[in-house]
């Protein structure tokens, strides 16, 4: 009896109790973590014509034939609507297209596709226009679907690994919906990355955006189309360096020409897939480039097809080969060569690693005059030979030919290997060979150099206002190949000091443009990042946009040394404050929700005058927050008078319960105070459940 009226007596006190507490009303604040959103488009075009290109034009576009007017995108601007529908007019939506995500890619047949799979998108349909924070702008997208990526799809984009390709993985073309040759390839291009023209891109993140686009174009009807391989084959057999030029109509580099680069082999080749000579408007044509001294001995070409009937048409005339292209075949022509067969010795010169450099050969015989010649290269792995004293009449015996090699502030040049009558000779002493002649001989050597480069890019992060983790990509401006591309990522732990990138190597870079451009750190509900500035400090270098630079490395500016800034900026907060004056037996409570999924509750404790949310609510976009007192904590028969008051940034207006009210992102901050004002007698504070004041 003690006990129990011990317990009655601190009720009526007020002290709190661990099973009083138990059943009252919870506090909380819940706001969701940020979103990274991604609208893909699908677009159907009659002729490829009337698509424009991507940045670079070369042939890892998987287009079958070439594409319409050059990009308008500069190095690093996102791909948007208000770029993409101005500059392919004659493109119209299509709808029920599906897309794919995956964490890498591999060249599967015809087309590019993700591997790893990581998610799909679609059907293609209407949907709501996006800017890049992810708001509605108020128009639509036909043709278009909008997802958002869930977590592991938002980890590979933290990773900048997240990559996306048109159609699936064993059906790009989506054939098993839309039936054979109906679309045909035409480009893919997402967020800033449009430079290849294959069917995969990397979705990067630019600064400023949590909303990015993709636009894929397909050309209805798919024309018939083949391929065309163009073997290299030297005869006789061996080793041999040399590059061999060919101007056709098949390449969609920009100069109308594609290389076959033997390297240490006898053999090279390329293929095309192209639209049938029917579709293209004529004859694909492949005129050899033969280097000086070569000779070519011959053209042969093939063909086969699945079905046993080849149409495919050819002829050949001295260094040309015009193949008409029928449908489904594979047609071959291999181009035999013959290497440099002049009186004496020649000596030839290929360059690996950098374009230009001078090189000087010592042509020794014990009791007889040196002879030297030297040799100035023009363009990376293409042969010079050298020129000189006259080594045409050189008595038989044994020879040493030494090298000098040129010098450049820049990196150094190493002798990679010697390659004599196709075959590889021992270095001796790291710069020379030993070489026999006997009477008559016609003997040739190439000497390849490769350029060991000081080149070095340097790439900080610095993160005004707080840390995070920021990236940055990279690659030679002319030399688009994905595998040549560098990655690197910073991550600050200090604000407003700067932190190394790391990653793929930054050093050992020729002495060429680069485009870098900084991907943004990503966004937590307290904030996201804002990119200030992305300079360089030393080298030459120049702006392209808002999130990318291209730094030129060159003999008196080998080192570069470039710095992304970005700034902080806050998330809006909702706070909801409860004030009571005058007694009250229960808990106040006040919820709020907003329209972007946040939510608390304020709960005022008995006895207690003042309470607020445990964490205000975050805001990165514009949303409509309702406001609402579902508990008094009044006593049945009080009077209770309300005022609500809402403040933003220093102003203030009244609310009325339950009210409603816009709070726009940028770093408001809002606060909604619910005063509540008690008239009556004094009560006891209900703290004990089944207590007869309860």
């Amino acid at each position: 009896m003690l006990l129990l009226g011990l317990a009655m007596v601190l009720s009526l006190v007020g002290v709190d109790t661990a099973a009083a507490r138990a059943a009252d009303p919870q506090p909380f604040s819940r706001s969701p973590a940020p979103t990274y959103q991604m609208t893909l488009v699908a677009r159907q075009c009659e002729k490829y014509s009337d698509i424009m290109s991507n940045r670079a034009r070369n042939d890892i576009q998987e287009s079958l034939q070439d594409l319409g007017k050059d990009s308008v995108y500069s190095a690093g601007q996102p791909i948007s609507p208000e770029i993409e529908e101005p500059n392919d007019p004659a493109c119209k939506p299509l709808n029920g297209w599906q897309f794919t995500l995956g964490g890498s890619f591999t060249k599967n047949g015809t087309y590019s596709t993700v591997t790893g799979t990581a998610g799909d998108a679609g059907p293609t349909a209407t949907v709501p226009e996006l800017d890049p924070s992810g708001s509605p702008t108020g128009g639509d997208l036909q043709g278009a679907t909008t997802i958002t990526l869930n977590s592991q799809e938002a980890g590979l984009l933290q990773a900048r690994a997240l990559w996306v390709q048109g159609g699936t993985p064993d059906d790009p073309l989506m054939t098993k919906k839309f039936g054979k040759g109906t679309f045909g390839f035409g480009a893919l291009r997402c967020s800033v990355d449009n430079l290849n023209g294959d069917n995969v891109e990397d979705a990067m993140l630019p600064p400023d955006a949590r909303h990015l686009y993709c636009y894929a174009y397909y050309v209805n009807p798919e024309p018939g189309y083949g391929t065309l391989t163009i073997r290299k084959k030297i005869s006789p057999g061996g080793s041999y360096q040399q590059t061999f030029p060919f101007a056709s109509n098949a390449t969609y580099n920009s100069n109308g020409q594609f290389d076959l680069a033997v390297n240490g082999s006898d053999t090279a080749e390329t293929s095309f897939t192209r639209a049938t000579s029917d579709a293209f408007g004529g004859p694909y044509t492949f005129d050899e480039q033969t280097p000086d001294g070569w000779t070519l001995s011959g053209i042969s070409c093939s063909a086969t097809n699945p079905s046993g009937t080849v149409t495919s048409t050819w002829t050949t005339s001295g260094t040309r080969a015009s193949v008409t292209l029928g449908d489904n075949d594979h047609v071959t022509c291999v181009y035999t060569n013959a290497p440099p067969r002049d009186p004496g010795l020649r000596i030839d010169k290929v360059a690996l690693g950098k374009d230009r450099g001078y090189f000087r050969y010592d042509v020794r015989k014990t009791g007889s005059p040196d002879k030297t010649v030297a040799a100035r290269t023009a363009k990376e792995g293409v042969a010079v030979t050298a020129t000189g004293d006259d080594l045409s009449s050189l008595p038989a015996g044994d020879y040493t030919i030494t090298e000098t090699l040129d010098t450049s502030p820049a990196g150094f040049w190493q002798l990679d290997h010697v390659l004599c009558d196709g075959k590889q000779q021992p270095l001796v002493n790291g710069d020379s060979v030993k070489l026999t002649l006997k009477t008559n001989d016609q003997r040739q050597c190439t000497f390849v150099n490769r350029f060991r480069p000081r080149g070095e890019i340097l790439l900080h992060l610095v993160t005004e206002g707080g840390t995070a983790q920021g990236g940055f990509l990279g690659h030679p401006a002319a030399d688009t190949a994905p595998d040549h591309w560098r990655r690197q990522q910073a991550t600050t732990t200090q604000s407003d000091k700067p932190a190394l990138a790391h990653g793929d190597p930054s050093g050992g870079l020729q002495l060429k443009t680069f485009e870098l451009l900084t991907l943004s750190p990503l966004a937590t509900k307290e904030g996201s990042w804002r990119l200030v500035s992305f300079r360089c400090d030393i080298g030459h270098w120049r702006r392209a946009s808002r999130g990318a630079v291209d730094v030129t490395l060159a003999e008196d500016a080998p080192l570069g040394d470039c710095t992304a800034t970005y700034r902080f900026v806050r998330s809006t907060t909702v706070d909801v404050v409860k004030v009571a004056k005058g007694h009250r037996p229960k808990p106040v409570v006040v919820d709020i929700r907003c329209t972007n999924g946040s939510a608390g509750r304020t709960v005022l404790e008995p006895g207690a005058t003042t309470a607020r949310l445990p964490k205000p609510l975050y805001l990165m976009k514009p949303a409509k927050c309702s406001v609402r007192e579902t508990a008094t904590g009044a006593r049945p028969g009080s009077k209770v008078r309300t005022s609500t008051r809402l403040a933003n940034n220093g102003s203030q207006k009244p609310l009325k319960l339950p009210g409603t009210f816009i709070a726009l992102p940028n770093g408001r901050a809002y606060t909604v105070t619910v005063t509540n004002r008690y008239r009556g007698h004094p009560s006891p504070v209900c703290r004990t459940t089944g207590s007869p004041i309860c």
